[in-house]
């Protein structure tokens, strides 16, 4: 059985050839890295630098795979920086729950969220397992807000 012709299709012009009306996925079925969204030039969208959990641009289930890949195991973190997120769903949602998880009974710090960061984890109740501070991200960060000792998670 034959293929019937799509209605919508514009026919290409005489001896031009004509695009599949359904483009392939980028990701290779071979298991490479696709390529990275929308990011800092040159950095991952998901990164460890000095402890702190730096997520960039699209951090969605192909880049967290890729960075996954590449770190088996979770180094350890203290802080999360997610100001420069563009889009997160519940992969990203999923590596925050598991760098929170590591770091009890101590919440895990997230510092001055984008709101495409913020409102997916407040949607998903997920803003309960971490400790939201607006501020600028670093080792000099925690004075901003008068704490000197980290918050302690909610009993359970």
């Amino acid at each position: 059985m034959g293929r019937r012709p799509n209605p919508w299709q514009v026919p290409a012009p005489a001896g031009e050839q004509q695009e599949p009306a359904i483009r392939p996925s980028p990701a290779s079925p071979l298991g490479e890295d696709p390529p990275p969204g929308p990011a800092l030039p040159g950095a991952a969208p998901v990164r460890v630098e000095d402890g702190v959990l730096v997520l960039t641009g699209v951090v969605d289930h192909r880049s967290v795979a890729a960075w996954r890949r590449r770190h088996p195991v979770l180094p350890p973190v203290h802080e999360v920086d997610a100001a420069g997120v563009t889009f997160l769903n519940s992969s990203g949602a999923a590596l925050l729950v598991d760098a929170a998880r590591a770091l009890r009974p101590v919440l895990l710090v997230l510092r001055s969220p984008s709101r495409a960061a913020l409102r997916p984890l407040q949607v998903m109740g997920l803003d309960q397992l971490l400790d939201v501070r607006p501020g600028p991200v670093g080792p000099f960060a925690v004075a901003d807000l008068g704490r000197s000792t980290p918050r302690p998670a909610p009993a359970r």
